[in-house]
């Protein structure tokens, strides 16, 4: 009997224990699966589809047609040819600018974001009365940043910004150069307005930088100099270190195909120079002429050709469309920007170019992210699955006194072995969830980044947004811009506008439908 007893109690201390464990693990098994029923993805969403357009007419630039011939003669004068003076003092003037590096080190070597801007002129015309940039200059008090209020905001955040600086800035009494009816000059001290909109670099080969004189072109050189703008064009090459990336910078006119020659020779020069992506810029093309002609596509498909990653051109002074050629961009007319030019142009409507440069470690790495990438431009599901712990049985028993001492002891050793499986099954549950969590936060980190990377905004659809090439990934953005904040005159203020606006759906579907008559016309 003493031993019996013994043993009951014994046993009595055996099925506490069991009890003991068995609320342990169900507690264990519950946390798991309160703990893993925790969203920690992370949502990235980007409104990238062009279905909520609204009905809205198109100008009447849609019935222009393309020139079926090169033009050859686009009334060049004097001024639009390089002299060999010109590239005597200008040819092999490589001017180097470094910038601070960040990264975003969770995926990519270095990035950089630059914008691209149309037409600026700075300044009135020759002649010129009434309501002109000068005299807003002067109503304003002189506040530069009346001019770049509607856009800075855009232009502050990139790492580098590059517009057409067309016309002179000279404080001398300059003689106008040639006899025509717009010659554009500016003072010295408007390159505060360009300080004031975040640019940091400017082309001047155009139509009007010489529009008086040599010294009216030299002067302007200076000036933007000293205020540490970066100059290129005409024969001068620049490239601008921006977050590791070097950007190589040139830009001729383009109104002939005579320039093949120094635009190949510019694109080698810049990459001899250690140049990582060369951006060759052109003015040509016809004003008011809402396609590219067939020099404009000849030169811009010889530049990528010869080596250029992408091209940018202006003149025409509208927009014009863009085309992808063996996987780069070519953006043909960026049109007006802050337009001193005109004192109310019946077309305002504009663009900032945004192109977001990526660089990894290879080119197939570049590849892999280009299409995860992708994935990020879209509205994303959850990417994350969470495992649940396993739970244990939870077979239950009504141990009485009239149970079976036999049957007791079987369901003790049994207890025992589903708690024993219960805790194996814990214990590898427990080993998931942190492979599950570590899985989640690389995830989250990675979508950290990339909301830090991509971005926001909008492109055409009958373009690829994302090009690769090289180790580089490029990402761009369209953000639609009137040159002026009110439609009844030029004030000289270009402004974004906004989602909501007839004037967003007005600018990308013109660009859709520019930009599908290129594919249609290769």
């Amino acid at each position: 009997m003493a031993f019996q007893r013994a043993f009951w109690r014994a046993f009595d201390c055996v099925l506490c224990c069991l009890c003991v464990v068995w609320v342990a693990t169900l507690s264990i098994a519950g946390c798991a699966k309160i703990d893993s029923g925790v969203d920690s993805s992370v949502n990235s969403s980007m409104d990238s589809s062009m279905d909520s357009y609204v009905d809205s007419a198109l100008e009447s630039s849609r019935h222009n047609t393309q020139s079926t011939e090169p033009i050859m003669h686009d009334t060049p004068t004097s001024q639009d040819t390089l002299t060999q003076e010109d590239m005597q003092i200008n040819d092999n003037q490589i001017i180097i600018t470094e910038s601070g590096q960040t990264q975003c080190e969770a995926i990519t070597l270095h990035k950089a974001k630059l914008s691209f801007v149309g037409d600026i002129v700075l300044g009135d015309y020759k002649g010129a009365s009434g309501a002109t940039f000068n005299a807003k200059f002067k109503e304003v008090g002189g506040d530069y940043d009346y001019f770049t209020k509607g856009i800075v905001s855009v232009l502050e955040n990139d790492d580098l910004s590059i517009g057409n600086m067309e016309g002179v800035l000279s404080d001398k009494n300059l003689k106008n150069a040639f006899d025509k009816p717009f010659s554009f000059k500016g003072q010295s001290i408007f390159t505060q307005i360009l300080k004031s909109a975040h640019i940091q670099a400017l082309n001047i080969a155009n139509n009007h930088s010489r529009d008086y004189g040599r010294q009216g072109f030299l002067d302007t050189i200076e000036h933007l100099q000293q205020a540490d703008l970066a100059v290129f064009g005409e024969g001068i090459l620049h490239i601008y270190e921006a977050n590791g990336i070097k950007f190589g910078l040139a830009g001729h006119r383009g109104w002939n195909l005579g320039i093949k020659s120094q635009v190949k020779k510019e694109i080698k020069a810049l990459r001899d120079q250690g140049a990582d992506i060369v951006i060759f810029t052109f003015h040509w093309g016809e004003e008011r002429k809402y396609y590219p002609n067939a020099t404009q596509r000849e030169l811009a498909h010889f530049s990528i050709d010869s080596g250029a990653d992408m091209v940018i051109g202006h003149h025409p002074h509208v927009l014009q469309g863009i085309e992808t050629y063996k996987g780069k961009k070519i953006i043909y007319s960026l049109g007006n920007f802050i337009y001193g030019g005109a004192k109310n142009p019946k077309d305002k409507d504009s663009m900032i170019y945004q192109t977001l440069f990526l660089e990894f470690a290879s080119a197939k790495e570049a590849e892999q992210q280009a299409k995860e990438i992708a994935t990020y431009l879209q509205p994303m599901q959850n990417p994350n699955q969470t495992h649940q712990a396993n739970k244990p049985n939870n077979t239950t028993s009504n141990t009485t006194d009239t149970i079976d001492k036999t049957d007791m002891i079987h369901k003790a050793k049994k207890d025992v072995a589903e708690s024993e499986a219960a805790e194996s099954d814990v214990a590898k549950s427990a080993e998931n969830e942190r492979e599950n969590e570590a899985e989640s936060l690389a995830q989250e980190a990675k979508s950290k980044c990339f909301k830090e990377i991509y971005l926001q905004g909008r492109f055409i659809t009958s373009q690829p947004r994302i090009d690769v090439f090289d180790q580089f990934v490029l990402i761009h953005n369209i953000v639609p811009v009137s040159i002026s904040s009110t439609s009844a005159y030029n004030d000289y203020v270009p402004m974004v506008y906004e989602e909501d606006s007839s004037g967003f759906t007005r600018i990308f579907r013109r660009l859709e439908e520019y930009s599908q008559s290129l594919n249609q016309k290769r």
